[in-house]
């Protein structure tokens, strides 16, 4: 390209292999050619110096900016990392929820203002919350008949005094658990069959069946279950209360025995009765005979009393004849 009358100035590998800046310029007048070569590390020694530069001042301005911007944040930010921490340790604990701490009046403290009045507003609803649960226990501990309530899946979550005292455990030994775990093998599978088939059937559910008292008798009693549901309609789980029927159970077996007993007795009295009629129709037949003997007797003791008369009337009217037939 030299050759040819170019003129070039560019990168290029000389004949020792280093890479150099080069440019040529063809002098007309003489015919001769002016190259020059400098290798590029140190053509652009200068260069490489300045981006360095460039590059270490940008990197430092970069952080110095990151720091500052960091720094401002975090001193702009610092009340709701404050209130972020303070919610986060309420929410672990069972405190009630308290105002936060309104340290600027910008839009971050009107953001903590907003808090502080949505703190208050479920503090009253967990208040009022907590005192409706508070009134139905102490309403279901005032009632007599074990009451109990169970979740979908068929788990204890509560019950009153009276269950507690019926099955002999404390709440504690009970809640979180199932009928497997507390009843004995055959009556805790027949409850959860009655569960299950309440549960995918909601409504009321009565049924008899036998239940381990505290004192390790097992009691006759009847179960009435029912469903209830969430807020959004669906089945939530189940309650129940067990009414005690070992005594009514008791008493209509001893009125059972009672009534064979009568019956059997009535049975003896029907026979006895048979036998004082089948006695009293022979004492009527005997009267009756009596009666009738005497009834007879009578005319025939006329008829033997005027026979004697005749006869002595017959005897004279004979002696009278035989006395005219001799005369």
């Amino acid at each position: 390209q030299f050759a040819q009358g170019s003129d070039l100035t560019g990168v290029m590998i000389d004949t020792t292999g280093v890479e150099v800046l080069a440019s040529a310029r063809r002098i007309n007048v003489a015919e001769w050619y002016l190259v020059s070569a400098l290798p590029t590390e140190e053509a652009f020694a200068p260069i490489h110096s300045l981006q360095s530069r460039f590059l270490k001042a940008a990197l430092f301005l970069t952080l110095l900016a990151g720091g500052l911007t960091w720094w401002m944040l975090k001193r702009e930010l610092s009340p709701l990392f404050t209130a972020v921490r303070t919610l986060a340790a309420l929410s672990n604990s069972d405190q009630a929820p308290q105002p936060l701490h309104i340290t600027s009046h910008d839009e971050i403290g009107e953001l903590i203002g907003a808090f502080n009045h949505l703190l208050e507003t479920l503090g009253q609803r967990e208040t009022a919350l907590q005192n409706t649960l508070r009134f139905q226990q102490e309403l279901m501990d005032a009632v007599p008949s074990p009451i109990f309530y169970k979740n979908a899946e068929g788990v204890y979550i509560g019950s009153n005094r009276a269950y507690a005292r019926y099955i002999g455990l404390s709440p504690e030994q009970f809640i979180g658990k199932t009928v497997h775990d507390i009843s004995p093998a055959d009556l805790a599978q027949k409850y959860s069959q009655a569960d299950r088939d309440l549960l995918s059937n909601p409504g009321l559910q009565t049924y008899e069946a036998t239940v381990v008292h505290a004192d390790g008798a097992q009691r006759d009693v009847v179960f009435y279950k029912a469903t209830y549901s969430n807020a959004e309609g669906e089945v939530a789980g189940l309650i129940g209360v067990i009414l005690d029927i070992s005594e009514r159970k008791l008493a209509e077996k001893e009125l059972h025995t009672h009534v064979q007993r009568l019956t059997e007795l009535n049975h003896k009295l029907e026979d006895a009765q048979n036998q004082l009629l089948q006695s009293e129709k022979m004492a009527s037949v005997g009267q009756l005979a009596a009666g009738v003997a005497h009834e007879i007797n009578n005319p025939i003791g006329f008829i033997n009393s005027n026979l004697g008369a005749l006869k002595g009337q017959v005897e004279d009217l004979l002696r009278v004849i035989e006395a005219y037939q001799k005369a």
